[in-house]
């Protein structure tokens, strides 16, 4: 008999590039070191392809153990539907008001100080940030 393993979803606006790349990247990585699947689904949109009708069962909702919810991941229908279901949502980058889940959230403001910081010591003075 064949035993399934665990398996993690990733809702992510993305799932390429260097910042949505590398996260993904390293769930995987992390994952696959415990035994435990990753499926990556590009959410952009995603609300315009499943339906809202009472009883229908969006993007396989059964076959996934637990979520992960990439910053700027924005679909209540979705989200609401795998908390009440009961399984695991918890959200990367961002904290989501209305929904009893859990997030990891960055330390921004501490490496934006430790970067200045580093500069400063190197002998920068004009030292400028250009991002969102």
């Amino acid at each position: 008999m064949h035993e399934s393993r665990p398996t993690i979803g990733v809702l992510t606006p993305f799932t390429g590039g260097f910042y949505y790349g590398a996260i993904l990247a390293g769930i995987h990585a992390t994952a696959r070191q415990r035994g435990i699947a990753t499926v990556a689904i590009h959410t952009t949109g995603l609300d315009l392809f499943w339906p809202h009708e009472e009883g229908a069962q969006p993007l396989s909702l059964d076959a996934i153990d637990g979520w992960i919810a990439v910053n700027e991941f924005d679909s209540f229908h979705f989200t609401s539907r795998i908390v009440a279901s009961g399984k695991p949502l918890v959200y990367l980058s961002e904290r989501r008001a209305g929904l009893p889940c859990c997030s990891v959230l960055p330390d921004n403001a501490g490496g934006a100080r430790a970067a200045t910081r580093h500069l400063i010591e190197h002998g920068h003075q004009r030292i400028a940030f250009a991002g969102f």
